[in-house]
């Protein structure tokens, strides 16, 4: 017996629906993941500019909201995705530009579509004016167990008076930390953090560094004050004399694709820039180019 035309249709609809139905209850049954950020710094601060940094357990598109009041109507996004083509990170680096001296402001943290916390975050520029950069910058290598590079390390430095600075390790693992609004009339001892998700070093340092620090092994704990220590010293001491170039900038012994890292990074630096830095300048021209390269290579066999 055939089923009348419109009790079949009714059954098709019927289906219809009821197979909507599941699938959206089988689609709402889905939990929603969240991305909460873990190690959040505000880092970097000055009158003009401040930085966020973070972590989280899985890659993501981070950004900030920010706003002098409550209403988080800016927006900045990761240092590395400034070139339009943005992408998902474990470790993340945020800068605030143009801000007002003197100024609170009200932030918040997304990854992805997750917005933390609940409550807006809150930071103060300095005022204007206050900010300086006197001293030489800090710098250093980041590797691995197997010593290869560790790229987009976030290395925290906690300096005096609740001064946190932050920047980030390049692809050779390299990083260059400037030493803003730090005064340093003495050398003065300060703890250095190294991390990744899941990976930490702690490193004992004394501030002013006139030369690059030891290789610095992620997940592994250092004490450098007892070794720059004796750098300084012996640099006070041979003060008066011209010494030969030392083409081992990292001071881990050898000379090698670390130190020509280190140089390559600065190509371009002369003396009176904030980032110049003297031991780099091997043939002590007052700028650091290829030719100081050059004069690296035919050290490294």
């Amino acid at each position: 017996m055939r089923i009348p035309t419109l009790f079949g249709v009714a059954l098709i609809v019927i289906a219809i629906v009821i197979g909507v139905f599941f699938f959206s209850q089988k689609n709402l049954s889905k939990p929603t993941t969240n991305i909460n950020p873990a190690e959040v710094q505000v880092v970097n601060l000055s009158d003009t500019q401040a930085s966020v940094v973070w972590t989280t357990d899985q890659p993501s598109l981070g950004t900030i909201l920010f706003s002098k009041d409550n209403s988080l109507n800016q927006t900045a996004s990761d240092i590395r995705d400034q070139t339009g083509s943005s992408q998902k990170h474990l470790t993340h680096f945020v800068t605030l530009t143009n801000l007002v001296a003197n100024t609170s402001y009200s932030f918040k943290i997304k990854n992805d579509s997750t917005t933390y916390p609940d409550q807006a975050l809150q930071f103060k520029t300095t005022a204007k004016g206050q900010s300086s950069n006197l001293n030489p910058p800090l710098i250093g290598v980041v590797l691995d167990t197997d010593l290869k590079p560790v790229n987009e390390a976030i290395v925290f430095l906690e300096g005096p008076n609740n001064i946190n600075l932050a920047t980030l390790t390049t692809t050779a693992g390299n990083f260059i930390l400037p030493l803003v609004n730090l005064t340093l009339t003495q050398p003065t001892e300060a703890n250095l953090v190294v991390y990744q998700p899941g990976l930490k070093s702690q490193i004992k340092v004394i501030l002013p560094s006139q030369s690059p620090l030891p290789e610095i092994i992620l997940g592994q704990d250092s004490d450098f004050t007892v070794k720059l220590a004796t750098d300084s010293t012996s640099s006070a001491a041979s003060a008066s004399a011209t010494p030969a170039p030392n083409y081992d900038l990292n001071g881990d012994g050898k000379i090698n694709s670390f130190d020509r890292g280190i140089i390559s990074s600065l190509i371009g630096r002369k003396v009176g820039d904030k980032t110049f830095n003297k031991k780099a300048d091997l043939n002590d021209d007052g700028l650091i180019s290829k030719a100081d390269l050059d004069l690296l290579n035919k050290q490294i066999k």
